[in-house]
């Protein structure tokens, strides 16, 4: 029987050449929209990594150094440097503002830090500098523009946040001027070593500010999540109608089969081969194509190496699935019918 489902393959080529096509097409798009629900937990790892901390302090009725809802007075900076356990402290304001000029605005978020201290980019090293995300495409030593003023570019950090905004990096004073109307406020106090708790003020580790960082994207993965399941159906059904085509066409054919002796078992397991031959093609088609489409996508793809590894099985379970009518159909024919029954 596998040999016959081999041959059947050649002599179906060119429709199964289709199929396979097609479904390693969506199987790409779905790889795709795994790399760009993994980015978005990539680029907060990364923002997270940059700062240095070891903790995160906020106001107790803050949600987050996100949040934009509850803000620290400067102060608590050295105040918390002044704790036992505690080997250097920082400070960092949030906002989002837009650079460039007002004909051609770009949302950016710009992190407010010391230089100098933990959580400030080591090329930041005065008012007058900033160091911005890779994605602003715009080079060292270049002027950019940031709610009218002029900044010379110091350096270039990977760095962004809520799906691809680009992070730029300024003197603490600065933001506050820019952003806050002057006023000496934090969004949050970064610590390297091990604080006390502090009345008033609540501790967040990487991993919580991670998650709090991906809280606004929250329907956005769960809709990735959608679509991409949304995907393996088409999938499925790409595969299910071609081999439940073939065994619509190749009835008499089954029914010879089994008044010969092979058992509805063994003509299963042909169509089950010829869904695996599909399966590895769309597979290989699956990975050239996510891998082709990351350079294109507007959003940052970072499409983990577990993605490309698991993409076989994923498609040998949903081609598999696919056959299933086929291969029901394939089950319920009859001996009789190889004579005209």
């Amino acid at each position: 029987m596998i040999r016959a489902a081999l041959r059947d393959l050649q002599f179906r080529r060119r429709r199964f050449a289709i199929a396979t096509l097609g479904a390693g097409l969506v199987f790409g798009l779905g790889i795709t929209m795994s790399g760009l629900s993994a980015g978005f937990d990539r680029e907060v790892e990364r923002m997270v990594a940059l700062s240095e901390a070891d903790q995160w302090l906020v106001a107790e009725t803050s949600a987050g150094p996100f949040a934009g809802n509850t803000l620290l007075p400067e102060d608590a900076i050295d105040q918390v440097a002044a704790l036992p356990g505690v080997t250097s402290a920082g400070g960092l304001v949030f906002t989002p503002m837009n650079v460039g000029d007002a004909e051609d605005p770009e949302l950016v978020n710009v992190f407010g830090v010391l230089p100098g201290r933990i959580g400030a980019p080591d090329a930041l090293q005065n008012a007058g500098q900033v160091v911005v995300d890779e994605k602003l495409d715009i080079g060292v030593g270049d002027t950019l523009m940031l709610s009218g003023r002029a900044f010379e570019v110091a350096g270039i950090v990977r760095a962004s946040m809520f799906a691809g905004v680009p992070n730029v990096y300024i003197d603490l004073d600065i933001a506050q001027e820019l952003g806050f109307a002057g006023g000496d406020v934090v969004s949050t106090v970064l610590v390297q070593g091990d604080a006390a708790a502090i009345p008033g003020l609540r501790t967040m580790t990487n991993g919580q500010v991670e998650e709090n960082a991906l809280l606004n994207l929250g329907d956005a993965v769960s809709t990735i999540a959608m679509v991409r399941t949304i995907l393996w159906l088409v999938a499925a059904l790409v595969i299910g109608s071609v081999l439940y085509l073939n065994a619509q066409e190749r009835t008499r054919d089954f029914a010879v089969f089994k008044a010969t002796g092979a058992t509805s078992a063994s003509i299963v397991t042909g169509l089950a081969v010829q869904a695996a031959a599909i399966a590895v093609v769309a597979s290989i088609l699956a990975i050239i194509i996510g891998r082709a489409l990351v350079p294109v996508m507007p959003l940052t793809i970072e499409t983990p190496t577990s993605t490309y590894l698991l993409t076989p099985f994923v498609v040998l379970v949903v081609s598999l699935f696919g056959s299933l009518a086929g291969a029901r159909r394939a089950a319920s024919v009859p001996p009789a019918v190889a004579f005209g029954g």
